[in-house]
């Protein structure tokens, strides 16, 4: 059902991994700058005009790429989310571009990647970060919260842990996990805001998985799969097929 589903059929899930956030919270007090130049570079094939039939229909494609489980993860998510004012504020990067995200999320992603002794780590955080710089001209609150709920949702679906009965609790552990993240690391630095979300997810999964070097290489596909999905259910109006050079 997903989009790299081949590719995580292969990856196997043993586990031995305990994460602490406050490494790279002090490793990257001095700011982030991205990978390295032409990381990002791309072809854009653009079809003007065209979007497949089922972008039309968003909700309906949505159900039809998005498990149940994870659809009710993302909907306790948001409503958590919009609830909160800290939290709505901490999400809402409607002045950021896609390229500054995908910048840290390349950067922090690496760091955890090269934690869990993921192989091909750089590989991995662009399989994560470049969905984000090619497609997103800036991040909205709704976007944001969409993508990182299909994310970790997706992610412990795949875990056999998220299912209907525990979808909301879940999403509640994950809310206060930011909460507490945006508390200790949202200050008036730019990238507080980034690394908060960042250490506030990964805090979250870390209590309910221990990391592999395989699981490292199926968050990053997943990661970057899930704002790829987002652009083509919910972005503007033109169907982009993007290619890396």
């Amino acid at each position: 059902m997903y989009f790299f589903s081949n590719v995580l059929a292969f990856l196997r899930f043993s586990t031995d991994f305990r994460v602490t956030a406050g490494a790279f919270s002090e490793a990257f007090s001095g700011g982030f700058v991205g990978p390295p130049g032409g990381i990002f570079s791309r072809a854009s094939f653009v079809i003007p005009g065209f979007r497949p039939p089922s972008a039309r229909y968003p909700n309906n494609a949505t159900a039809a790429v998005v498990e149940p489980e994870v659809a009710a993860f993302v909907t306790a998510l948001t409503r958590d989310i919009k609830s909160s004012k800290i939290l709505s504020q901490l999400f809402d990067f409607r002045d950021t571009t896609g390229l500054e995200f995908a910048q840290f999320t390349y950067e922090f992603y690496l760091y955890w990647l090269r934690r869990w002794k993921t192989d091909d780590p750089e590989i991995a955080a662009e399989f994560a970060s470049r969905p984000i710089a090619q497609n997103f001209p800036n991040l909205p609150l709704d976007p944001m919260i969409r993508t990182h709920g299909n994310v970790y949702g997706r992610f412990l679906y795949t875990e056999e842990i998220l299912n209907q009965s525990n979808a909301q609790k879940l999403a509640s552990i994950l809310s206060k996990s930011l909460m507490e993240s945006a508390k200790r690391n949202w200050n008036t630095r730019t990238d507080s805001k980034y690394l908060a979300i960042g250490l506030g997810c990964i805090n979250f999964l870390s209590s309910a998985v221990r990391m592999t070097p395989a699981k490292g290489w199926k968050l990053a596909i997943i990661f970057g799969d899930s704002f790829l999905m987002e652009d083509i259910l919910f972005g503007p109006g033109d169907f982009y097929i993007q290619l890396g050079i």
